[in-house]
């Protein structure tokens, strides 16, 4: 028996409810929406080694982010920013570790929440592996790769962001 692995993630992320636009960008103000809720939910990623795991999700995420934007576009939303949060980089040293954690981190009032929310354009390690899965795979063009301008790679919680360079939203909130 073959396994699509894309079918796999369809049905894994229909599971998530994470094609039911309306929920996710319904009004709140900050929240992460993660791919996945339980690591059983990648068994279908079973026979891949972790780093090629983390990547495959990093790169769905990336695509699916795509497609909850396009939906606030056509909805005519313009008070929502949407990226991809990604945290649990332990995989980069020890292959025995758990997979990426990607999230939809969505804010949907960001005059009102995010006044003193700063990122920076990614330089550390994490940020480099994550540019490096979306340059490889063609979905670098566009997308800036940050982080929150207070953090170090010693926080027990870092996170790296992909955000698409057209959201006007993130003016102010990218320091240089």
């Amino acid at each position: 028996m073959v396994i699509d692995i894309n079918d796999s993630l369809k049905n894994m992320m229909e599971s998530e409810r994470l094609f039911d636009f309306e929920r996710l960008i319904r009004r709140r103000s900050l929240d992460e929406v993660p791919l996945y809720s339980r690591y059983k939910k990648l068994s279908f990623l079973s026979h891949l080694p972790v780093k090629q795991k983390s990547e495959f999700l990093t790169l769905h995420a990336t695509r699916h982010l795509d497609s909850i934007i396009k939906h606030i576009s056509l909805a005519g939303i313009d008070n929502c920013l949407v990226m991809v949060s990604l945290q649990d980089f332990d995989f980069i040293n020890n292959d025995e570790a758990d997979p990426i954690y990607p999230s939809f981190w969505i804010c949907t009032n960001v005059e009102g929440e995010l006044l003193n929310f700063r990122l920076k354009q990614g330089k550390g390690p994490y940020a480099s592996t994550v540019r490096q899965y979306l340059s490889e795979n063609g979905l670098a063009n566009g997308r800036s790769v940050l982080e929150w301008a207070g953090s170090s790679i010693e926080d027990d919680v870092f996170r790296v962001y992909i955000a698409r360079n057209d959201c006007r939203l993130l003016n102010g909130i990218i320091l240089e």
